[in-house]
């Protein structure tokens, strides 16, 4: 099952390095991409969900809620289909 590290965003984001994920945004917009590198500051999240060619530098005190696919949750009962876990503050 997916989980979250001890921490806040930045962890969270760290630990996802590579993988996809999807950012909602305090002004309530919904981003989705892979996470590319987390900076002090900014988070840089590739190839940007429906958007070609796109890479996009997010400032981390806008994300409110980091949203993942949990895989092994459906296998494993804990997770409706296509539900995924998130961390939100």
């Amino acid at each position: 099952m997916a989980t979250f590290p001890a921490g806040g965003i930045a962890e969270a984001l760290a630990a996802r390095a590579g993988k996809p994920v999807t950012l909602f945004l305090t002004s309530g917009t919904q981003i989705g991409g892979t996470v590319g590198e987390v900076r002090d500051h900014a988070v840089v999240l590739k190839a940007v969900t429906g958007r070609e060619l796109s890479d996009a530098l997010i400032r981390r005190d806008q994300i409110a809620v980091v949203e993942v696919r949990a895989r092994n949750a459906r296998r494993r009962g804990n997770a409706a289909p296509g539900k995924g876990m998130t961390l939100g503050f």
